[in-house]
């Protein structure tokens, strides 16, 4: 089992075509990986029995072989996400789920009763660029910028992500390239995984505006990050709305979220200073 600890950010623009002298910038060691083109099948249940465990269930198809992956619940600290998975090879696209350990499923479960009722749901098709970055505190961190698509029911979304994920050292590794990166390439934060985009356009579910569960800060923010997709997505008002609101939530314990308060919503969205304050917010809730 790994651990797997992300940074999740959307490409709000063009990138520059050659990055290297950006990790350059933030690095003091770039190793560049070959690029590859991954083609990935998702499945689960007709019940969803994968997704009502917040697990989720692929095969990988790189460089000839398949490999089978199930990421299982994780906690989200605010832009950070945190999940266990399970990487092992298969022989074809079909999932093996005998093959994953017995800790992998919950107490009762049937992993041979599963296997029966797999469905192939959706797919995503990009081509992914990767570099390990050493940085100077120590950590490693691998940076995959992914372009393609992710393809449901006759319908594809476009994949366009920058994913940070922290291979060794400390997660204050993460925030710290984050912060760097941030001033550096029009990007802004994600909170949707892929598989999360396929299961909507499988099912045909639109990103709606959203309430939090509950007032403290890493619901608030979570609530903060899908209002905004729904916005940037759609230009809905309610969601531009729950925004505000949800800010005013925020900066009664987070000084640096009062002065987007008085700024029209559209200039927040877009400032450095917005994306600063959520930053600095996740790393706060990763220490918790």
């Amino acid at each position: 089992m790994a651990v797997e600890a992300e940074l999740k950010f959307i490409c709000a623009g063009e990138l520059p075509a050659d990055l290297s002298p950006i990790w350059s910038a933030v690095a003091v060691k770039v190793e560049p990986r070959a690029g590859k083109q991954l083609l990935n099948a998702y499945y689960d249940t007709a019940d969803q029995w994968f997704r009502r465990q917040d697990a989720g269930l692929r095969t990988r198809l790189q460089q000839g072989r398949y490999e089978q992956t199930i990421k299982l619940a994780g906690r989200g600290q605010g832009a950070l996400q945190v999940r266990p998975e399970y990487n092992l090879p298969c022989a074809s696209v079909w999932p093996e789920l005998n093959a994953f350990p017995a800790e992998v499923w919950p107490q009762g479960v049937d992993s041979s009763s599963l296997q029966h009722q797999l469905v192939q749901l959706f797919n995503t098709d990009f081509y992914r660029q990767s570099w390990l970055l050493h940085l100077a505190c120590g950590a490693v961190v691998e940076v995959a910028l992914d372009k393609g698509w992710v393809k449901a029911a006759g319908q594809q979304e476009t994949i366009d992500e920058l994913e940070l994920e922290l291979m060794s050292g400390d997660t204050d590794a993460l925030f710290a390239l984050g912060e760097l990166l941030l001033r550096r390439l029009p990007l802004r934060f994600g909170v949707m995984s892929k598989a999360e985009r396929g299961y909507r356009l499988n099912q045909q579910l639109p990103v709606e505006p959203t309430t939090a569960k509950t007032t403290s800060p890493g619901a608030v923010l979570k609530a903060v990050l899908y209002n905004e997709v729904c916005w940037w997505q759609q230009q809905n008002q309610q969601a531009l709305e729950l925004l505000q609101q949800q800010w005013a939530v925020l900066a009664d314990d987070w000084p640096d979220f009062r002065a987007f308060l008085v700024l029209p919503p559209a200039q927040v969205l877009s400032s450095q200073a917005y994306l600063q304050a959520q930053l600095n917010l996740s790393r706060h809730l990763s220490k918790d």
